[in-house]
């Protein structure tokens, strides 16, 4: 349904997303309310030690109280917060007062009954929360709910605008979102080129080309050579790539660098990656993105950085650079693990709560080492030529 629908969703710097229905904005409940529940916070806010405002007890009890009742929301999280914050509080009603004044009180009552808190009063719950509580409940098929109800569809099930590495790209259905975390690929890859006067970059899992093109923009001189094994993705690519790159940034269809041309064996100087690497067992039913460009291969998730690594060895110059992504977690013995595939890894060059880059060195063929020389195939899918 959204495919049919003209919406389009702006996300600045991996923080603040817009969403526009036929240039509307939408939102999963009226302006107003938000505005009166933003102008109470800031109101009743005082000057606390470090400097920094804090919002009225009561206030911060309003607002998690709605955040818990929007339908279609992840109710449960908020939930939580909310019974925790409430836990030996006796004074409720002062809550619901509160909420009252700004004209939220069934709001707020609504979400203190489903963070469970006994003292909340159900009856304030106003007719068309209600209305709306059955038929979130009772609507199917349950994909429908965040379509109808919130607004807002699934992550990924819409075209996206966002700013990643100062620059401005778009994405559609299916095609994994830049991330602010993935800047440093482009970051770290352009600061070890620097000194080559004209570095060969490969960039694997490209999605809609960010990462290739940030790297492109950042080494003038630089030939990159970007790959997806997304047909989709590629066709953002190069709706993202501007005329002034068309002949440096070159996109290849297929897995890992089986599309990469074979005269370009022992001639990367590096290589930026970014492939699935999230375990099976940590993915849960209730995430909305596309399961293909999320969850790696094998228990560990790191399956395909292992063939990356293995294929790698073909086309890196001896001390060329691989630039990647991956769980924070994964790092430590993954990291022992590739001094046997003779890199030498290097340092986290930066990191998010759950995620981290890294680099490590291609250091030459060692012994004991057999590399693989399967012959690499150019798909008639890219760019080359063109």
């Amino acid at each position: 349904m959204w495919r049919a629908i003209p919406k389009v969703s702006y996300l600045w710097d991996d923080l603040v997303g817009i969403d526009l229905l036929w240039g509307v904005p939408s939102a999963p409940f009226a302006f107003r309310d938000a505005r009166a529940l933003e102008g109470r916070l800031w109101d009743r806010a005082q000057v606390a030690e470090n400097g920094l405002l804090l919002a009225h007890p009561d206030d911060i009890a309003v607002f998690g109280a709605v955040q818990a009742s929007r339908p279609g929301r992840p109710q449960k999280y908020d939930a939580e917060d909310l019974a925790v914050y409430a836990a030996g509080r006796t004074d409720w009603d002062g809550v619901i007062a509160s909420a009252a004044e700004i004209g939220l009180a069934g709001a707020a009552a609504r979400g203190s009954a489903v963070a469970g808190i006994a003292h909340a009063r159900r009856s304030e719950m106003g007719l068309a929360w209600r209305v709306a509580d059955v038929a979130w409940r009772r609507l199917r098929p349950k994909r429908l709910r965040g379509v109808l109800m919130t607004g807002t569809p699934r992550l990924g099930r819409a075209i996206t605008r966002s700013r990643f590495a100062g620059s401005e790209f778009l994405s559609g259905y299916g095609v994994f979102l830049p991330r602010a975390i993935s800047e440093a690929l482009a970051t770290a890859t352009s600061e070890a080129m620097a000194g080559k006067a004209r570095p060969v970059i490969v960039e694997v899992g490209t999605g809609c080309g960010a990462v290739g093109l940030a790297i492109a923009a950042r080494l003038p001189r630089a030939e990159v050579h970007a790959v997806d094994t997304s047909r989709r993705a590629l066709w953002w690519a190069r709706i993202n790539r501007p005329v002034r790159l068309t002949r440096r940034v070159r996109f290849h269809r297929g897995s890992l660098l089986s599309p990469v041309p074979k005269h370009l064996r022992g001639r990367v100087h590096a290589i930026a990656a970014n492939v699935p690497y999230v375990p099976p067992a940590l993915w849960g039913e209730g995430w909305t993105s596309s399961r293909g460009t999320v969850i790696g291969s094998g228990d560990d998730g790191l399956g395909l950085y292992r063939s990356l690594l293995r294929q790698a060895r073909n086309f890196l110059e001896p001390g060329g650079r691989i630039v990647f992504q991956l769980g924070r977690d994964q790092w430590a013995s993954f990291a022992a693990e590739i001094l046997d595939l003779g890199y030498e890894p290097g340092d986290i060059v930066a990191g998010s709560r759950g995620d981290v880059v890294v680099w490590a060195t291609w250091t030459g063929a060692q012994p004991g080492i057999e590399l693989d020389r399967e012959r690499a195939t150019e798909n008639p899918n890219d760019d080359v030529g063109h």
